[in-house]
């Protein structure tokens, strides 16, 4: 189970196999999900399809009616059945990405998509996340506010004393950077009740550090270093350590501590499982540990990237932090 929530974030068409054709709905590309290796078959999963000039091999944006948007793409599962997708960016002179909801996915799963032809009916982009997603931030934008892929209007702002935070070269298109240590730039999903998701979720994201500047968060839903509600994800003035927790209460609180691959100047995925009194933690793919702590609770504070806690900005750039709730086998 766990597994399987790493994958989604990661977008599993890293490494597919493709067929290419076309016919009377027109050009057509068939993907094969080869990049997924897990047992299990994943139910509505969002998985990443990347577009570029032959890339996969035989695609052409000038093969579109239109190039200027990814408006006519479509996409079909074995059964012909329409499947939603979200175009995070469209660059027709570069690299597109498109994420595209499977309902079944295995190792075996094959899914189509056409183009070159102008389609009948509309694609609605929050359809890709289900329910149990409570935001989804792609970091498209340029600068400026950050919209929320799933439709609930959890929009990050950019906030604090540097607010010219712009956008930098990600792992998944663009991410957010602080430039320098002294940028005191970070991204605030104002507090909604939709953040109320209780000591059961799924946090993650991709971080890459520019540079120490103490213990500084990634993450998190805490307005002190010692309350008593919420959770957080930093890294202790390290490129490598980490500390993540729940509710605090004290010093003597109980932290899930240890190490990542170095995060200075090179992406890293992590992704954080709070299950009640337990937290598992994993980077790249991998898990690195998992411990008990006190049980994030609720509260009327806003979730952050790159600050909280009363702690210092986060030095570096940030991409893609989905944030899920309610996972269960087969998700």
């Amino acid at each position: 189970m766990m597994r399987k929530t790493l994958v989604a974030l990661f977008g599993v068409i890293a490494g597919v196999s493709v067929a290419f054709g076309g016919g009377a709905n027109g050009k057509m590309i068939e993907f094969a999900c080869s990049g997924y290796e897990g047992d299990s078959t994943l139910v509505d999963f969002p998985v990443l399809v990347r577009l570029a000039e032959n890339s996969p091999t035989g695609f052409r944006y000038s093969d579109m009616t239109s190039s200027s948007s990814g408006a006519e793409i479509r996409f079909y599962d074995e059964n012909e059945n329409v499947l939603p997708y979200e175009v995070e960016s469209w660059n027709p002179f570069g690299m597109s990405y498109i994420w595209v909801k499977v309902p079944l996915l295995s190792r075996k799963t094959v899914f189509t998509m056409y183009y070159g032809k102008t389609p009948s009916d509309t694609m609605t982009s929050a359809d890709v996340w289900n329910s149990n997603y409570v935001g989804v931030w792609h970091f498209a934008e340029p600068s400026g506010a950050v919209s929320d892929s799933t439709g609930h209007g959890l929009t990050a702002t950019p906030k604090g004393t540097t607010t010219a935070q712009t956008a930098t070269e990600g792992p998944l298109g663009n991410a957010r950077v602080n430039a320098t240590a002294a940028s005191k730039g970070y991204l605030e999903v104002a507090y909604d009740s939709a953040l109320n998701i209780g000591d059961t979720f799924t946090v993650s994201g991709w971080y890459r550090m520019s540079g120490l500047n103490g213990n500084t968060p990634v993450v998190g839903r805490q307005a002190g270093w010692f309350s008593t509600n919420g959770w957080m994800f930093e890294m202790t003035d390290s490129y490598t350590d980490f500390a993540a927790r729940g509710a605090a209460a004290s010093s003597n609180a109980k932290n899930v501590t240890g190490s990542l691959p170095s995060a200075q100047d090179g992406w890293v995925h992590f992704a954080l499982l709070y299950k009640g009194t337990n937290l598992t933690v994993y980077a790249n793919g991998g898990r690195v540990t998992n411990g008990l702590i006190a049980s994030a609770k609720d509260n009327d504070t806003a979730l952050m990237f790159g600050y909280g806690a009363s702690r210092s900005n986060f030095y570096g750039a940030f991409d893609e932090p989905p944030l899920r709730t309610n996972w269960s086998a087969g998700q």
